[in-house]
C-alpha cells in the first residue's frame, strides 16, 4: 500500500484501537480517517508520507497520545487535525513542511507542551492553531513567517514565544497576532534584534512582556565619547541588560581598565 485515498475510512466510528499506517504509504488523502472517533493512542505518520490531505484526521476525538509528523512531509491540508482534542505533548512541525492549510490544528486543545515550527514555514493562515489552549510556548526555528491575525487566536496558555533567526517586521499589523496572546510574558529574540524589540514593546503599552536574548552576544549601545579634553576622554554607554559584574575597557585591542559603572574616564591618550 502506497497511498490511502480520499474518504477511505471516513466516519468509520466502529474502528477502535491504535491506528497503524504502513511504512510504505507516501500520501494520505482528504477525509481519509475523518470522524473515526474510536481510534485511540498515539498517531504516528510513517516516514515515507509527503502529503497529509484536507481533513484527513478531522474530529478524531479518541486519539489520546502523541502526534508524530516525520521529516519528509511537505504539506498539511486544511483542518487536517482539527478537533483532535485528545492529542497531547509537544506539536513539532518538521523543517520539510512548507505549507499548512487553514485551521489545520483548530481546537486541538489537548496538546500541553511546546509548538515548534520548522524552518520551511513561510506563512500561517487563518485559525491554523486557534484555540490550542494547552500549548505553553511557541518556537520559530527559521525565519519569522507572515502570520494571519487569527492564526494564534485563543492560545491562552502561551507564555513565551521564541524567534531563533529573526523577528517579524516591527509594525503593529505584523506584531498583532503575537500581542493577542493574552498571557504572553516573554519574547526571546536573536541578539541583533534585542534592542529594537525591547524599545518597541516598552513604547506600545506592552512593557509587561520581557525580552530575552543570548546576552553574551549582545553589543553595548549608545556608546559615546561625550567629553574629550586634553589627553582624556569620558566614555558613556547604556547599561547592559544581562548579568554584568564589570565592563572591560580596551584601547586598540588592549585592556586598559575595568568599571562597574556605565562610564569610564580614559586618561593618558596620545
Amino acid at each position: 500500500v502506497t497511498s490511502i485515498g480520499a474518504d477511505a475510512f471516513s466516519a468509520c466510528s466502529g474502528l477502535t484501537g491504535k491506528l497503524v499506517i504502513p511504512e510504505s504509504v507516501t500520501s494520505i488523502g482528504n477525509y481519509a480517517f475523518s470522524a473515526c472517533n474510536g481510534l485511540t493512542g498515539d498517531l504516528i505518520i510513517p516516514k515515507g508520507v509527503t502529503s497529509i490531505g484536507k481533513k484527513t484526521f478531522y474530529n478524531c476525538t479518541g486519539l489520546n497520545g502523541k502526534l508524530v509528523i516525520p521529516e519528509g512531509v511537505t504539506h498539511i491540508g486544511g483542518s487536517a487535525f482539527a478537533y483532535c482534542s485528545g492529542l497531547t505533548g509537544d506539536l513539532v512541525i518538521p523543517d520539510t513542511v512548507t505549507a499548512i492549510g487553514r485551521s489545520a490544528f483548530f481546537c486541538c486543545s489537548g496538546f500541553d507542551g511546546e509548538l515548534i515550527l520548522g524552518k520551511g514555514i513561510r506563512s500561517l493562515p487563518d485559525t491554523v492553531f486557534q484555540d490550542m489552549v494547552g500549548i505553553t510556548a511557541i518556537t520559530f526555528t527559521g525565519a519569522a513567517p507572515s502570520v494571519s491575525s487569527t492564526a494564534l487566536r485563543g492560545m491562552t496558555g502561551v507564555t513565551k514565544v521564541t524567534f531563533r533567526e529573526n523577528i517579524p517586521t516591527l509594525n503593529s499589523s505584523a506584531l498583532m497576532p503575537f500581542l493577542a496572546l493574552t498571557n504572553l510574558k516573554t519574547v526571546h529574540v536573536p541578539a541583533a534584534h534585542y534592542w529594537e524589540c525591547r524599545d518597541l514593546l516598552s513604547g506600545t503599552g506592552y512593557a509587561h512582556i520581557s525580552v530575552e536574548t543570548d546576552f553574551s552576544a549582545l553589543a553595548l549601545r549608545r556608546v559615546d565619547t561625550g567629553m574629550v579634553y586634553s589627553r582624556t576622554a569620558v566614555l558613556t554607554w547604556e547599561a547592559h541588560p544581562g548579568s554584568v559584574d564589570s565592563y572591560v575597557i580596551c584601547r586598540d585591542g588592549t585592556q586598559i581598565g575595568t568599571t562597574e559603572a556605565v562610564c569610564y574616564t580614559d586618561t593618558g591618550m596620545t
